[in-house]
């Protein structure tokens, strides 16, 4: 079976002879299954009234554990954003009661970020639409080819990323 990135490959080689076709080939498949992932995301978050933005600031606040707060600056850090730009996500994520900030008991100074529970219902919904989707494009696979396929992923990312070490968050 052949998909649209054989001929993508075929080209790519013949072009520069110097490419690996199957290196070449996983990383364009890698590519575009993102791209579809993401335009995917994009529009099913568009029909409940989120952004890929705010969806992963109200993950991390969940998967962080009860009483699911962080603070700004640890919600940069993991989201790899400036603190100007976590502000403004912040400040839109407040604005539609998703999130609150209240005060730092730990540091005067400081506040923290917590997911309301308008935005825990949100979030909720949101993940059961994904979840959902993901399922269904990833339904071509069969259960032990899915497990290889995360076992083989997994490999390459500890190959870029090295492995997660004991106590490290994700």
């Amino acid at each position: 079976m052949r998909d649209r990135m054989d001929a993508h490959i075929e080209a790519a080689v013949k072009t520069w002879p110097f490419l690996d076709p199957e290196v070449e080939a996983a990383v364009s498949r890698v590519s575009k299954v993102h791209r579809h992932l993401e335009q995917n995301m994009s529009e099913k978050l568009s029909e409940i009234g989120l952004n890929k933005g705010a969806y992963k600031v109200l993950i991390r606040l969940v998967t962080s554990g009860a009483p699911y707060q962080l603070s700004p600056s640890r919600l940069g850090e993991m989201l790899v954003m400036s603190s100007g730009a976590m502000t403004n996500r912040l400040d839109s994520l407040e604005d539609a009661r998703l999130i609150e900030r209240t005060p730092d008991p730990a540091d005067r100074r400081g506040v923290l970020v917590r997911i309301t529970e308008h935005g825990r219902t949100v979030l909720d919904d949101a993940m059961a639409v994904m979840a959902e989707r993901e399922v269904g494009m990833m339904s071509v696979l069969g259960p032990d080819e899915l497990h290889t396929l995360n076992d083989l992923l997994r490999k390459v990312l500890v190959g870029i990323e090295g492995p997660l070490r004991d106590g490290e968050a994700c």
